[in-house]
């Protein structure tokens, strides 16, 4: 299904903060129909005023009132669009980025406070998903949390587009890192070993006191 807010899509190439050699996985904002809500309430809500006018007109004409309607309707407005605003921003600034590496949770909490957390993918225990309601599941939509063996104890990615394919990317992408961390430390270990017996070899060798001139 095309997502009419593709506009707010953002670059899945790189990232505030991104580490060398790390690949972008996932890059992921709430599903587009957790917008749709916002802008029923805005489209009707825009039309509130007209509405208004055309049943109580005489009445406003007859009392002149109207440059408090006015004044009223201007200040009805402002409010709307800086709730629609609001809404946009939040949508926008929530995202959830899964990488090589990590997953990054960044969440927008007002226009002025915002809270960015990670966890490594070693740390990671368990992931699950939770689609509830018939919209949801018509949609193919829902909550993924993912648990962790760290001080964070979970991150939940709410409301996310195709949560089955993102649980299997993070538990792919968990699966990969713990191989190649596993591999590497192993490669470490044997050069730790090797570094050991050849320190040891030389401490065995002895070397005779009066060599010939």
């Amino acid at each position: 299904m095309i997502n009419p807010f593709s506009i707010f899509n953002v670059s899945t190439n790189s990232f505030e903060g991104k580490h060398d050699n790390e690949v972008v996985l996932l890059c992921m904002h709430r599903h587009w129909f957790s917008l749709l809500g916002t802008f029923t309430y805005a489209f009707f809500g825009a039309l509130l005023p007209f509405i208004l006018i055309a049943l109580f007109g005489s009445i406003i004409a007859q009392y002149h009132l109207s440059k408090i309607v006015v004044f009223l309707f201007t200040s009805y407005y402002m409010i709307g669009w800086y709730m629609l605003g609001y809404s946009l921003t939040m949508y926008v600034m929530d995202i959830w980025i899964v990488t090589n590496q990590r997953i990054i949770d960044s969440t927008q909490q007002g226009f002025f406070n915002r809270t960015i957390s990670e966890i490594n993918l070693g740390n990671i225990q368990d992931t699950s998903i939770v689609v509830s309601g018939l919209i949801p599941t018509t949609m193919n939509f829902g909550d993924v949390e993912v648990q962790s063996a760290g001080e964070v104890v979970h991150f939940k990615f709410r409301q996310v587009a195709s949560p089955q394919n993102v649980k299997d990317v993070i538990s792919k992408a968990m699966k990969e890192y713990k191989q190649a961390h596993f591999k590497s430390e192993a490669i470490e270990m044997a050069r730790e070993i090797e570094k050991a017996r050849d320190e040891v070899e030389v401490d065995k060798v002895v070397v005779p006191e009066n060599l010939p001139q």
